[in-house]
């Protein structure tokens, strides 16, 4: 398939993925957004920072494949095993509180929540894919390229709050190379990037 090809199809899965996530915020209310944003933050955080390290950690039981499927593996793991956590958070609280109408102005900011998870999911994936040993022209001539920075300065975010009480703890370096290579001017040349 051609690149451009490829891209047009993930622009559209893009597109249908904003469009469910909206329509599940605005039907469910704020109250299941905000389990849900912070699901996906503590995802964030938690996949971004030992990624690398878990990475590591699967190479030494299979050591024939190479250090992107490793990383993009333990990403996947630690970032879906925090979200399945918050999932059920979040099914715990729908039992608790019964469905009842939503309100014209929750059903606004629950509009808005949805449009930060979409935004955040969105780079997420878009993290994976810099991550994966898939072409990476291919991501940069999609618009899904808008959507490459949101996530990684989330988790740099939490990181500074929660380095102050940890000196210990150090950023990853994959997320600030990420960082760099979306900078303006940067592009890949034959497809790669050094990771």
């Amino acid at each position: 398939m051609e690149p451009t090809t490829v891209a047009v199809l993930i622009d559209l899965v893009f597109i249908i993925l904003w469009v469910r996530i909206l329509y599940v915020a605005v039907s469910r209310g704020i109250l299941a957004e905000i389990i849900k944003i912070a699901g996906l933050l503590a995802g964030i955080f938690f996949a971004f920072q030992y990624y690398t390290f878990s990475g590591e950690k699967l190479g030494y039981s299979i050591p024939f494949l190479g250090k992107e499927y490793f990383n993009l593996a333990a990403f996947l793991i630690i970032f879906l095993g925090t979200r399945a956590i918050f999932s059920f958070l979040g099914l715990i609280t729908r039992l608790l509180f019964k469905s009842r109408d939503i309100a014209i102005f929750e059903r606004w900011l629950s509009l808005f929540a949805g449009t930060v998870r979409a935004i955040l999911l969105s780079s997420v994936i878009v993290f994976a894919f810099h991550l994966s040993p898939f072409d990476l022209l291919v991501v940069q001539k999609s618009r899904a390229v808008l959507f490459a920075k949101p996530a990684p300065w989330s988790y740099l975010a939490i990181y500074r709050f929660f380095s102050t009480t940890n000196a210990k703890m150090k950023v990853n370096p994959g997320v600030e190379q990420y960082l760099d290579f979306f900078k303006p001017g940067n592009r890949v040349k034959g497809g790669g990037l050094e990771k």
